[in-house]
């Protein structure tokens, strides 16, 4: 049976700024700034929030959960270009995105701590008004293991929502593999 929500607080009215919720056994909240981006996300009464920072346009720049931070750089276009994520262990894990263009071609993540390497590339349908805007419809992810143990391949599939963000991702089979909701 799916969480029912028991209570919930918004400012000015709008979904969007919602403040608090409560659900059965999960309750969060939430602090925004001027420019209605998240600043802080408090999970279950939690001493120390998830934090979130952004640049003059509003793109998010890091963010920081306990000792784990994550921080992202963008090029001169406003394409995210790298994702280095910092935590407890010695080596951190980084993430370069690579464009033909405006649009995702793939992405090559680094994880020295447990020594592989995978790429994930894109597959996308249509260019949509513009270019950059088509729609990502499957990825394919390769992982290479320098410990000499075989690579694997794994294809997803997208499925948007009503708004056109990633809801979840399923398998070849058909089967949920990852939710975003």
């Amino acid at each position: 049976m799916p969480a029912k929500i028991t209570s919930l607080t918004t400012e000015g009215g709008a979904a969007r700024d919602v403040r608090t919720f409560t659900c059965t056994n999960y309750s969060a909240g939430f602090t925004y700034d001027a420019r209605g981006n998240r600043t802080t996300k408090s999970v279950g009464g939690a001493s120390t929030p998830r934090t979130f920072g952004y640049d003059a346009f509003s793109r998010m720049t890091g963010c920081t959960n306990g000792s784990t931070t994550v921080s992202y750089t963008y090029d001169a276009v406003g394409r995210k270009v790298k994702r280095l994520k910092r935590d407890a262990t010695i080596y951190p894990d980084s993430t370069y995105y690579v464009y033909d263009g405006l649009d995702p071609v793939c992405m090559v993540e680094f994880n020295p701590a447990h020594t592989e390497c995978t790429t994930v590339t894109w597959l996308t349908r249509g260019l949509g008004v513009a270019p950059g805007i088509g729609n990502i419809v499957a990825q394919q992810r390769y992982t290479i293991n320098f410990n000499g143990t075989a690579g694997t391949s794994v294809t997803h599939y997208y499925h948007p929502n009503h708004r056109g963000d990633t809801a979840y991702l399923t398998d070849a089979s058909g089967v949920k593999a990852a939710s975003y909701v």
